[in-house]
C-alpha cells in the first residue's frame, strides 16, 4: 500500500516525525498501531520523497505489517527466557560444581555445589577458592590456570586429596 503525503501536512506531524521528514531524504519507523482500537499491530512505515520531473512534490509512504515477525520474535524471546530460568534452576540443584569466570580469570558466580565442593563460604570472595587447594597441587594448578585463561582454553582438573598422588588434567 502506498500513499502520498501533502507537504502542507508536515507541520502537523509530531515533532520527531517532522525532524525525520525534513532532516533526511527518507526514513524508516517501526511502531505499534491499534487498527480496531484494541489489538496491537506492529508495522514498519517507510517515508521517502516523491520526486516528479526532478522536483520534490511531497512524500511517498508505505506500511508493512510485521505483526507475525514480532509475534515470532516475542515467542522466541519468551522461550529463551524460560530456558535460562530452567538452566538456572538446574545449575542450583545439580551436584556438579559450576562457576562463571570472566576473561581475566576472576570468578563471577558459583552454584551451591561449587561452594560445597570447594569449601568456600557463601558471601566470601570467590577467588579465595585456591586457599583450599592441597599444597602439593597449588603450583601445578596455577601453572595450568595461567596457560589456559589468557587463551580462553577449556581446563578440567582432577585434583588430589591429602591421601592420593599427583593431579591430572583433562582437555
Amino acid at each position: 500500500m502506498s500513499a502520498r503525503a501533502d507537504p502542507a501536512l508536515v507541520p502537523l506531524l509530531a515533532p520527531s516525525s517532522r525532524f525525520l521528514l525534513l532532516g533526511t531524504p527518507s526514513f524508516l519507523l517501526q511502531f505499534r498501531w491499534l487498527p480496531d482500537g484494541v489489538r496491537n499491530r506492529w508495522c514498519v512505515c517507510v517515508i521517502e520523497p516523491a520526486i516528479v520531473n526532478g522536483v520534490m512534490e511531497g512524500y511517498v509512504g508505505y506500511l508493512l505489517n510485521i505483526n507475525k515477525h514480532k509475534l515470532a520474535t516475542t515467542a522466541s524471546e519468551l522461550r529463551e527466557e524460560q530456558l535460562r530460568h530452567e538452566l538456572a534452576l538446574l545449575s542450583e540443584t545439580t551436584s556438579v560444581g559450576l562457576v562463571r569466570i570472566d576473561l581475566s580469570g576472576h570468578f563471577l558466580s558459583a552454584n551451591e555445589a561449587w561452594y560445597r565442593i570447594c569449601r568456600v563460604e557463601r558471601g566470601s570472595v570467590l577467588d579465595s577458592w585456591s586457599d583450599n587447594l592441597h599444597p602439593d597441587d597449588f603450583d601445578w594448578v596455577f601453572k595450568q590456570w595461567k596457560q589456559c585463561v589468557p587463551l580462553s582454553l577449556s581446563l578440567s582438573l582432577f585434583l588430589s586429596s591429602a591421601s592420593s598422588s599427583s593431579p591430572r588434567a583433562a582437555s
